[in-house]
């Protein structure tokens, strides 16, 4: 067998490989609807303290980060605060607040800041699930922000970015946000 077949072969089957591992690593959160995969839902719990629209603290300590999303920062330690933080963090406490969620994993469990990393999701008053990062980027108080390799839901948020900015939703209707030169903050 010549030297080419054998990395013809070898590229074959390494793309083969490739395919399978992602396809089945990666599908479980392909969907919008929740899936309850047991490998990626965590238990139910309760949100005690909203930190701001993006990051939320459970009843048991930990603090967990909207993965795709990126609200407006309120002031910490003498910066300005963006446009519309005060109000993202006010419709995120109407979202989550004293409520149970559900927290899907999608590749990486924390940030560099000991946050889990997780897609949210409450049960709503008609007893609906409500998918809590999109919803914040469908109303207009967050931003798409999404960072390989969790971008499962990223045809999600830019169908909801899409929407708020055409409807002039939330920091859409007046906040002078040039997102070409916005600082994207890694998770």
């Amino acid at each position: 067998m010549s030297k080419k077949y054998r990395w013809i072969l070898f590229i074959i089957g390494a793309g083969t490989f490739l395919y399978t591992y992602f396809s089945n690593n990666l599908s479980p959160l392909q969907n919008s609807e929740l899936k309850t995969n047991t490998s990626s839902v965590s238990s139910r719990l309760t949100v005690a303290y909203v930190t701001d629209g993006d990051t939320i603290k459970l009843s048991n300590g930990d603090k967990v980060r909207y993965i795709g999303v990126d609200s407006p920062e309120l002031s910490h330690y003498g910066s300005t605060e963006e446009c519309n933080a005060k109000e993202a963090r006010q419709y995120n406490e109407s979202l989550v607040l004293n409520k149970e969620v559900i927290l899907v994993k999608d590749v990486t469990n924390m940030d560099r800041y000991k946050r889990l990393l997780r897609y949210v999701y409450v049960i709503g008053e008609q007893g609906n699930k409500i998918f809590v990062n999109e919803q914040m980027v469908k109303e207009g108080y967050a931003f798409m922000s999404t960072y390989p390799p969790n971008v499962a839901k990223t045809d999600i948020f830019q169908k909801a970015q899409k929407f708020a900015r055409e409807n002039k939703k939330g920091l859409w209707n007046g906040c002078m946000f040039d997102t070409t030169k916005r600082k994207k903050r890694q998770y």
